[in-house]
């Protein structure tokens, strides 16, 4: 009995080489040295020529066996140092047609890839020194760094240096499938974003700053996802002239400059425990900048503090609420002191009106369908051009329980009751439906088991306070 074994080893030198296929493929130049054995190939001095395509320099491949590259990809080693290439993904559609499914490739099948790439170390310990590539509409990218564990992603472990990512809104939505990015948000014509990223997908730190179109930011966080529920999170942020309004396409509001930090456990408000300290610097809404207005708050295990303020010339404020965030059963105990609001310069008016006064709240339960609670609105002063006067107490009672639900409302402009069994959160479409069983309406009538009543009684006072603040209101 005899074992014999053979080494296959082969090395030789390709002077010129092309060749085309009847699929399209063409190749217009190969010349390397190549050496190819059972636990290795490298190509040396390689010089890789199609229409769209070129690599050259140097690549270097071992493992510990033919097999390993199936079960155990892990294991392979690479040494790649290519210098000014380029990748028509023409070529790899040719090659790897599967790809077409790809958003990239079937969004950009005629693009070319420029790159420079210096990347050694095993497939699961790789470090690379360089790598830089752009030809893919205006997007360009320019990372260092080291990538741990693939080729397993969920689990792979990145330190990676963003010298530079610059995109646009144009290439963002063609590398994307469709409906990805939502229709209400509007990306940046351009950007530019550096930093770095450290972590795996589940648990990571990043640090990174971006300058856009729309505005700049800077984000400094760590985020870890690892247990459900029980998250972690750390984040100092701020924005400056961003235009929220451009952004979530709602010319309503302008450009914003502000900053927070939070930092907490679990993304579940009922469950999580976090504190939030932020300040607007500047945010322009309905044509007025707002200045200095700060908000802040806590939240431990669905119980949550928070406070706000304002010191802008026609919005001056000081907010105070507690309450909880269960969704069961979510509540409020809410005291705010206006000392300044002036609607016409807040363009919330059309004629001169300034208030002064308190509001407080106390909800045991805010649940639209089980509204229980009482929200009051005393001291109130009113000012208009020539003259002020102040205003009587101004009362709303929820009352919800098994045998009704009431809205008591009590003002020296209008009383009023509303009372019946609803909902709160779907008597507005039940009325539209109702209606439009004898009326066209945009919504055709739908059949529903759900029965739901309500009376309704409004006493609107002969006031004169009332004729002031509305001038154009008439009998």
């Amino acid at each position: 009995f005899f074992l014999i074994s053979f080494k296959v080893i082969v090395t030789g030198t390709i002077n010129s080489f092309t060749f085309s296929e009847k699929s399209g493929f063409q190749l217009d130049e190969l010349s390397t040295e190549f050496n190819y054995n059972s636990k290795g190939a490298s190509l040396k001095n390689l010089s890789l020529n199609t229409p769209q395509t070129t690599l050259q320099d140097n690549i270097l491949m071992t493992y510990p066996s033919i097999e390993s590259l199936t079960n155990n990809l892990e294991n392979l080693t690479l040494d790649a140092d290519l210098k000014d290439s380029k990748l028509g993904f023409k070529d790899v559609l040719l090659l790897v047609p599967e790809l077409n499914s790809n958003d990239i490739f079937r969004n950009n099948p005629n693009a070319i890839v420029n790159f420079n790439a210096t990347i050694k170390g095993k497939l699961d310990n790789l470090k690379i020194d360089r790598f830089n590539a752009s030809g893919i509409g205006k997007t360009k990218v320019d990372i260092n760094g080291t990538i741990t564990g693939l080729p397993n992603i969920d689990t792979s472990f990145f330190d990676l240096t963003i010298l530079n990512f610059e995109s646009t809104s144009k290439d963002i939505h063609s590398f994307t499938p469709k409906n990805t990015i939502p229709n209400n948000i509007q990306l940046p014509e351009k950007f530019n974003v550096k930093g770095n990223f450290k972590g795996s997908i589940n648990v990571f730190e990043t640090n990174l700053d971006l300058k856009s179109s729309l505005g700049n930011a800077i984000v400094e966080a760590t985020f870890d996802q690892s247990r459900k529920n029980n998250e972690k999170y750390n984040a100092e942020t701020s924005v400056e002239n961003f235009d929220l309004g451009k952004f979530i396409k709602n010319n309503q509001f302008g450009k914003v400059t502000a900053n927070a930090t939070i930092n907490g456990r679990s993304l579940d408000p009922s469950t999580a425990t976090a504190k939030l300290t932020s300040k607007i610097v500047k945010a322009r809404f309905n044509e007025y900048n707002y200045n200095n207005i700060n908000i802040n708050g806590t939240i431990d295990n669905g119980l949550f503090v928070a406070n706000a303020s304002s010191t802008d010339p026609n919005l001056n404020f000081v907010l105070d609420a507690k309450g909880s965030s269960n969704s069961d059963k979510p509540t409020v105990d809410l005291k705010m002191n206006i000392e300044l609001v002036d609607l016409n310069k807040l363009n919330l008016h059309a004629g001169p009106l300034k208030m002064r006064g308190n509001i407080t709240a106390n909800f045991d339960d805010l649940n639209p369908d089980n509204l229980n609670g009482t929200l009051n609105v005393n001291n109130f002063l009113v000012a208009l051009e020539k003259e002020q006067f102040p205003l009587d107490s101004i009362s709303i009672r929820a009352i919800s329980n098994l045998e009704k639900d009431s809205i008591i409302l009590k003002s020296q402009f209008v009383n009023g009751l509303i009372s019946g069994n609803y909902k709160l959160s779907t008597i507005a479409d039940q009325l539209t439906n109702s209606i439009s069983k004898y009326y066209q309406l945009d919504k055709k009538y739908v059949s529903n088991k759900e029965n739901q009543n309500l009376d309704f009684e409004f006493i609107i006072k002969d006031n004169q306070i009332t004729k002031k603040i509305i001038p154009g209101l008439t009998e």
